[in-house]
Order: C-alpha cells, then sequence, then structure tokens
C-alpha cells in the first residue's frame, strides 16, 4: 500500500489492513472506514480530492477520483 502522506490519511479502527492490497495508492484526505472495506491491486483512491469510503470495496484496478461519501446501498 502506499500512502502519499499518512498524516492526511484516516483509517478507522476497525479497517481490516490485511484487506487492502499490495499496489494500492491512497492519496491525502481520504478516509477509511468499515470492516468490509476492501481495496485490490492498483486501486486509486482520492487522487483528484478527498474520499470517504465506508464499508466499500473496489475491485483491482478501480478508481475513485473525489467523493463526499462513498457506502454499500442496502
Amino acid at each position: 500500500v502506499e500512502m502519499l502522506d499518512r498524516r492526511q490519511v484516516y483509517l478507522g479502527e476497525e479497517v481490516n489492513l490485511d484487506r487492502i492490497a499490495e499496489g494500492a495508492v491512497i492519496f491525502p484526505g481520504t478516509r477509511l472506514h468499515g470492516v468490509r472495506t476492501f481495496l485490490g491491486a492498483g486501486v486509486r483512491v482520492g487522487e483528484e480530492g478527498p474520499v470517504t469510503l465506508v464499508d466499500t470495496v473496489l475491485g483491482e484496478g478501480a478508481r475513485i477520483d473525489a467523493a463526499t461519501r462513498a457506502e454499500p446501498s442496502c
């Protein structure tokens, strides 16, 4: 996992780091929450602005450039 500025990335205590694959890139302003959160290899999160993900699953190579809040619908 590459975090471009760890001081500006928030990972909730419940986020399982084993569910963030090698090669994922997390940009400053990203907040990850939820036990189901999963980032596949090559995922890029927050390249263009802040992102908050809650229990979100992103498969290999997915991108979220900027988002106020992304979470699964029930």
